[in-house]
């Protein structure tokens, strides 16, 4: 990892993003999404998940008031990121 990243990596730490919508410190989202699921099922348990497919677009959620902040992968990776 170069310096810069460090330097970076460590202020995101001691200073991370806020909410928009509630104005919390975070330092996670909570992904949400619709997927199709394939497994196998014995008469007991379901055994070898595997993904299939996601259906609809994706979320990202504030995880102190859930509200929807994003729906794209890159803009909530640049938010974590304090970009």
């Amino acid at each position: 990892m170069e310096v810069e990243e460090e330097v970076e990596k460590v202020a995101r730490a001691l200073k991370p993003p806020r909410c928009p919508k509630c104005g919390e410190k975070v330092d996670e989202l909570i992904f949400q999404g619709l997927e199709w699921v394939e497994a196998r099922f014995t008469g007991e348990e379901y055994i070898n998940w595997e993904s299939l497919d996601f259906e609809g677009e994706p979320q990202y959620l504030c995880p102190k008031c859930r509200k929807v902040l994003f729906y794209d992968e890159n803009d909530a990776r640049r938010f974590l990121q304090g970009e």
